[in-house]
């Protein structure tokens, strides 16, 4: 067994306190056990084999949104989730093994709450457009308020280093919207796509 006294990351603490195990026959068995950890508890077990490959699993039930975001200082999202990754790549570079990394993640979200966003009196105020200036209210009203987002289980691909998120359906306070996008790991590249779920086309111009 390890013990490892404390994690640091950018200076914060993530975590004190630990103990790793680590099991070598013919190939590396990795079984680690961590709790309060953003608040949740978390589950790691990976097998590395003589050629270098690696599989591995994450589970991590209870995760403080917010408390992990403060990591980067980012303050827009607070709330819970789990979340669940099966995936296998190449353990060699840090570039070879982000391209060869392919699997499945869920995440199940718990109270999430989009600060400092308004989804919802967005697109009250796009119905109710009369004429070009009321486009100045819309701006000035959309960051003056929250979006509740419903729970929600989200299912993403890992592909090659990709992560893909198909169109989702996600319900926001009284009303919904459809979600889609992909981020490549390796290059910090996010494309993404938000939707009003309805059928006015007026709203899709907005987002």
């Amino acid at each position: 067994n390890i013990f490892i006294n404390e994690i640091v990351f950018k200076n914060k603490q993530i975590y004190k306190g630990f103990d790793l195990k680590l099991y070598t026959k013919k190939d590396i068995n990795i079984d680690l056990n961590l709790k309060n950890i953003f608040d949740s508890k978390l589950k790691f077990k990976s097998v590395i084999k003589k050629n270098k490959d690696v599989e591995f699993k994450l589970v991590a039930k209870g995760i403080n949104i917010e408390k992990f975001n403060n990591l980067n200082s980012y303050n827009y999202l607070s709330g819970y989730s789990d979340l669940s990754l099966n995936a296998y790549s190449k353990l060699i570079k840090k570039d070879i093994f982000l391209k060869n990394l392919n699997g499945e993640l869920i995440v199940d979200t718990q109270n999430v709450i989009i600060k400092n966003l308004d989804l919802q009196n967005l697109k009250s105020n796009i119905l109710a457009i009369d004429e070009v200036n009321d486009l100045v209210q819309i701006s000035e009203n959309i960051f003056n308020g929250n979006t509740q987002l419903m729970d929600k289980k989200f299912k993403i691909k890992l592909v090659k280093g990709n992560l893909i998120l198909p169109e989702t359906n996600v319900k926001i306070n009284n009303g919904g919207i459809k979600l889609k996008g992909s981020y490549e790991i390796l290059k910090k590249y996010i494309d993404t796509s938000i939707n009003f779920d309805t059928d006015n086309k007026l709203l899709s111009l907005f987002l």
